[in-house]
């Protein structure tokens, strides 16, 4: 009888292992996504906003947001904000998330939205960017620059 019961024991504590290392790898996973999300949407806003060329935005740019804005327009997009916010002098705060479940059901997008306020010669403004973590890469589905200056 006790010897069953050491047995039953030592299997609940294997169970309890498993289940805390497979937790413990979600939590690093999510953790992991979600930096990398959060450092590739400032990457892309400084590239963005601080280059005559926007190559990481359009490097990382989703098929379906290319598809809804052509690399021509949202060039013509960028150096209208340009115009009228002047270069890009710093970057004040960031917020937002990635949202990646901590178990994954045979899900491999996930998405991450973040608002950053930055200042510019002329204007504040704040640049919303979506993006969607697809093919173990993350692509921006959107980016938005809104600030007084812009209202036309």
């Amino acid at each position: 009888m006790l010897k069953n019961s050491s047995k039953i024991a030592a299997l609940a504590c294997l169970v309890l292992l498993v289940v805390i290392v497979v937790f413990a790898w979600a939590i690093f996973r999510s953790n992991r996504l979600g930096a990398s999300a959060q450092e590739m949407a400032l990457q892309v806003v400084e590239n963005t906003f601080s280059e005559d060329y926007p190559t990481l935005l359009i490097e990382n740019s989703h098929p379906n947001y290319q598809a809804e804005l052509p690399v021509e327009l949202l060039v013509s997009y960028l150096k209208g904000v340009n115009g009228q916010t002047g270069p890009l002098e710093s970057l004040e705060s960031i917020r937002g998330n990635a949202e990646i479940p901590l178990i994954n059901f045979g899900q491999s997008e996930y998405f991450a939205s973040y608002e950053l306020e930055l200042i510019f010669r002329n204007t504040p403004a704040a640049v919303q960017i979506d993006m969607q973590f697809t093919k173990g890469q993350w692509q921006v589905t959107r980016l938005e620059a809104i600030a007084d200056a812009l209202a036309y």
